[in-house]
């Protein structure tokens, strides 16, 4: 949607200038001007049209599919009717937050799917560690899990700092 709003704005700014001065591009930022407002129009009305559609077969689609969001305010209705079975939290969610704040939208989500009398929602993330670690911060950043195998472990050593690198990681997450 902010791509959307940047392109009318750019391009109806444009538009002015071209009309005090004709040129001959006046017509391509005119199609450019109409094709945004299309496309926004159609989206405007293919989402009315999913939200406003309350089937079973449309809940059956939605559990199979885990998205990531930007807006909280996008996903509530998604969430509410069933439309979707997860979300994906990334970085871009978490930035400038705290785990509580997380913590609490996660579980405003969930409140939803329980009023819909719905499944709860599956909640995802891709936090490994080292590079990939989508929510450090508000997560305290780990070293990469392949840095154990770096040390000169016995087997049993090895398994034992892994299992608990998993548990540290793992209760920080449900946390």
């Amino acid at each position: 949607q902010f791509e959307t709003a940047l392109l009318l704005l750019l391009s109806a700014g444009a538009m002015a200038l071209y009309l005090r001065r004709p040129r001959s591009g006046e017509r391509l930022l005119v199609a450019i001007l109409l094709l945004t407002l299309w496309g926004e129009f159609s989206f405007r009305y293919r989402q009315a049209s999913v939200l406003g559609n309350d089937t079973s077969a449309v809940r059956q689609l939605g559990q199979h599919f885990v998205v990531g969001y930007d807006r909280l305010e996008e996903l509530r209705p998604l969430v509410s009717k069933g439309l979707v079975g997860g979300i994906f939290v990334t970085q871009h969610n978490a930035r400038g937050k705290t785990s509580a704040d997380l913590r609490r939208e996660i579980g405003e989500l969930q409140a939803l799917r329980q009023a819909a009398g719905l499944l709860a929602l599956i909640v995802t993330t891709d936090q490994e560690g080292g590079i990939v670690s989508r929510l450090s911060p508000p997560l305290a950043k780990q070293p990469p899990l392949a840095a154990l195998a770096e040390e000169k472990l016995s087997r049993s050593e090895l398994g034992a700092r892994a299992e608990a690198y998993g548990r540290e990681q793992g209760q920080a997450l449900a946390a």
